[in-house]
């Protein structure tokens, strides 16, 4: 399974938190709901604009584009609040022993 790569450690990332990683040069937002991991695509659909640039916070299961506030559900990539109106990309998550890969959907 070589289209998945190893991003992160399991303890590096809290529930609560969400990080950039670069996944087959993408940039990616991976995110931790109660304990579950999350992958989408680091683009917001309104206007191309990053959402993340390093590390920041999930309000529950949500991340909000700092740009013009749209809101996405990292868990299905579903827009919740506009201006937004397309989701983000999805990626699939697994863990490995400690390490936590991310790759298609």
């Amino acid at each position: 399974m070589a289209d998945f790569e190893k991003v992160l450690k399991v303890g590096d990332l809290q529930p609560g938190e969400m990080v950039k990683v670069e996944v087959a040069l993408n940039g990616v937002l991976l995110g931790n709901v109660d304990g579950k991991y999350f992958a989408v695509g680091n683009t917001c659909t309104h206007a191309e604009l990053p959402i993340l640039d390093d590390k920041g916070s999930l309000d529950g299961n949500e991340a909000e584009c700092p740009y013009h506030g749209s809101v996405f559900d990292v868990t299905t990539g579903k827009p919740t609040q506009g201006p937004a109106s397309f989701g983000l990309q999805l990626y699939s998550v697994r863990v490995e022993g400690d390490d936590i890969l991310v790759g298609p959907a």
